[in-house]
């Protein structure tokens, strides 16, 4: 646990971006490896399945693109499994795999409204453009860059994960060490080619693999046994991780001065005496402290988190931006799908707004 939450990028999808959804699915990750494995290799493989399948279930709720991708990155662990142990038969690898689908299927109440196009037909996922801006490269491997925020791997975690693995000859650690080298390959999008052949690419973001790669690289970690490689040895190892990972990383977690035009603006929603939910069209990538300011500040509910064109609506997002007097219906019919009263954009793109059925009720400048 302290490896993982001493990981730079970690630390990013913490404090950077307050991701505080991403970080739930985090949680019953290393869970979703332990019953998975008793699945395959314990005599009664039913005792798991239940609590595996509402495990998978809990991960879709809090963060459904990492669900995704834990799906994937555990159906490569499970192969992986399969094939350099010979006496795990192909119905529990059926099983273990199937436990993904029930989980699905117990969160579709809340799911299928949102991902199943049932409110904009036709509406891409992510745009293509994502992938390859969400995709890191080698740069990642630096364990010091001048930009707080950057990517980064974990290169002292990812050595000290290797050095085990190939002194300690255990079967399920070499899995869990190949698994998270494979994910860090998905994780260069399409120039890593093992991204391009996902059936699901065009709704991940690359990065986002890392997530389950450090997990994967403490778990290879923490599960040594004594015997096979010395304490200190150990402890030594982990001690450079927190020096050359998290030193450099911790510049992330800071308090941060509020834009001065945002800050009004959150004065101004707050001090007017209106009602309702609010649409934020400023950015089709409106960031946390944006949506902060709104929220909190300026005591409003608004529809669309921090990172709505990471959704199914992004694309309705961009356009509602830049709709003007082009679709008029089309924006008055999407504000409706998301209860919105009112929304917030740029003095500049008033004059397209002009012509629709809204009116100004507030300015901040």
């Amino acid at each position: 646990a302290v490896l993982v939450m001493t990981t730079p990028y970690t630390l990013r999808t913490l404090f950077a971006e307050g991701n505080l959804p991403r970080m739930l699915a985090l949680l019953p990750f290393p869970w979703l490896i332990w019953f998975t494995e008793r699945v395959l290799i314990e005599r009664r493989a039913s005792t798991f399945l239940a609590p595996l399948s509402v495990l998978w279930a809990i991960t879709v709720l809090a963060h459904v693109m990492q669900a995704a991708i834990f799906a994937v990155i555990l159906g490569i662990y499970v192969a992986i499994r399969a094939v350099t142990m010979h006496y795990i038969p192909l119905r529990r690898v059926v099983l273990a795999l199937a436990t993904v689908m029930v989980g699905l299927g117990l969160a579709a109440f809340y799911v299928l409204p949102a991902y199943g196009r049932m409110e904009l037909a036709g509406i891409p996922y992510m745009p293509e453009s994502k992938i390859d801006l969400f995709s890191i490269n080698l740069d990642a491997f630096g364990t010091y860059h001048q930009s707080i925020e950057a990517i980064q791997v974990g290169t002292m975690l990812l050595l000290l994960a290797l050095v085990i693995g190939i002194a300690v000859r255990k079967h399920h650690q070499r899995a869990l060490l190949v698994t998270g080298l494979i994910g860090i390959i998905l994780a260069f999008g399409d120039s890593g080619v093992l991204f391009g052949v996902l059936p699901i690419r065009n709704a991940l973001l690359p990065e986002r693999f890392l997530n389950a790669s450090v997990l994967l690289f403490a778990l290879t970690i923490a599960a040594t046994p004594r015997a096979d490689f010395r304490r200190r040895w150990l402890l030594m190892g982990c001690v450079a991780v927190i020096v050359v990972d998290f030193v450099p990383a911790a510049r992330m977690i800071h308090m941060r001065a509020v834009p001065g035009d945002e800050y009004v603006l959150a004065q101004t929603m707050a001090e007017r005496p209106l009602t309702g939910r609010a649409a934020p069209l400023i950015l089709p990538n409106p960031n946390s402290a944006q949506i902060y300011l709104m929220s909190v500040v300026g005591e409003r509910e608004n529809v669309s988190g921090w990172a709505l064109e990471n959704t199914p609506h992004h694309h309705s997002i961009r356009r509602l931006i830049s709709a003007g007097d082009r679709a008029p219906d089309y924006l008055t019919a999407t504000l409706s799908l998301w209860h919105a009263d009112y929304f917030i954009t740029q003095k500049d793109r008033l004059q397209g707004l002009a012509q629709m059925p809204f009116s100004p009720v507030a300015e901040s400048g």
